[in-house]
């Protein structure tokens, strides 16, 4: 499966998928496939670690918590809106034709906190519906660090004429 930014192959390690290309940070999961496995383990999908969501990022090869080190990643989301938005929303979300971005910060490995906005764990709207790619995070960094990057990089991406959203 290409690479949904710049097209280069891909690199596949379990559901997950990161881009080939050393100049691209891309990386993906596989949406439908993780939405299958939350609607098969639905007695265990909102618990923060569920044996099935560990057996997952240990497939994908996902470095674990380290306390005491955040970081800012940024989502690519969809162009348009879902067709059954609701007005308020659709008030809400701005869109100024050049893409939308969702900036965030976590303290956990940024692979795992996207595969939980799919999931629907402790996740933004915009985040869980509308997320096509990881497209690149910052960290480790300290707390102080990350909650000033976060914003940062928000304006950054507003300043290259992009809609960006967060919590």
């Amino acid at each position: 499966m290409p690479c949904r930014v710049c097209q280069s192959e891909t690199i596949v390690k379990g559901l997950l998928h990161r881009c080939s290309k050393k100049t691209c940070d891309a990386v993906y999961w596989d949406k439908f496939a993780v939405k299958r496995l939350v609607k098969e383990n639905k007695e265990t999908s909102k618990e923060a670690s569920p044996k099935w969501l560990t057996a997952l990022l240990l497939e994908a090869k996902v470095p674990g918590f380290v306390r005491g080190k955040y970081y800012v990643y940024t989502l690519k989301l969809r162009k348009n809106l879902p067709k059954n938005t609701s007005a308020k929303r659709q008030t809400k979300m701005p869109n100024s034709g050049n893409g939308r971005f969702y900036v965030g910060m976590t303290g956990l490995h940024p692979y795992e906190r996207y595969l939980n906005h799919i999931r629907g764990y402790k996740a933004s709207w915009a985040a869980k519906k509308m997320a096509i790619t990881m497209t690149g995070f910052e960290g480790p960094m300290t707390r102080e660090e990350a909650e000033a990057r976060e914003p940062a990089r928000a304006q950054e991406l507003r300043k290259e004429g992009y809609d960006v959203h967060s919590n």
